[in-house]
């Protein structure tokens, strides 16, 4: 804020966005005070103006995932495919079936390390998807189940960014699949 002075009477500038907005009189903080100058305490009360159109979110800048990185995860959603074939094959077989899982859930192990490489909701789903396979045990999950987290697995290697939206879909996909990632952990 610059402050001119003439005698007795003062013009302040006040900057704004769209150009300068001068108020003149005694002081800024008096009778003069311009009302389109947003502080701190307009902000914090919600008295500012918006600057997004009310109910819309901005999408977050996301890094450039580098393509190692990509590669990787989507070598690991693969491998957490065939472990979960294997494990729907061999649906009488628990040996086989708990084997399978296991390895699944060091795929996701190993995914959740590359997390802080990747978008935040990806560290978000893999986060879930973990608490999927802590929440039960391997005799719990029934065939229909498995095939609905393959599907999920699918569609997270193949999606090459994660957004929120995104991330819903997969929560409300393995919900209608019979899997409540929200569920208390036993």
């Amino acid at each position: 804020m610059n402050e001119y002075s003439t005698g007795s009477e003062s013009t302040a500038i006040i900057a704004k966005r769209n150009g300068p907005s001068v108020a003149t009189g005694g002081s800024v903080s008096g009778e003069a005070y311009t009302s389109t100058l947003t502080t701190a305490g307009t902000r914090s009360t919600g008295a500012a103006e918006l600057h997004l159109p009310h109910g819309k979110r901005s999408r977050r800048r996301v890094a450039k995932v580098l393509p190692k990185v990509k590669h990787a995860c989507y070598a690991l959603f693969r491998s957490c495919i065939e472990n979960l074939d294997r494990a729907i094959d061999h649906d009488e077989d628990f040996f086989l079936r708990n084997n399978a899982i296991e390895q699944l859930k060091d795929s996701l192990s190993d995914l959740w390390e590359v997390r802080s490489q990747r978008e935040e909701q990806f560290g978000e789903l893999i986060n879930v998807l973990q608490g999927v396979f802590a929440q039960r045990n391997v005799e719990n999950f029934v065939v229909e189940q498995l095939v609905c987290l393959r599907s999920v697995f699918r569609r997270l290697g193949e999606e090459p960014v994660y957004y929120d939206d995104f991330a819903n879909a997969i929560t409300v996909e393995m919900l209608n699949g019979g899997i409540d990632a929200f569920r208390g952990i036993e």
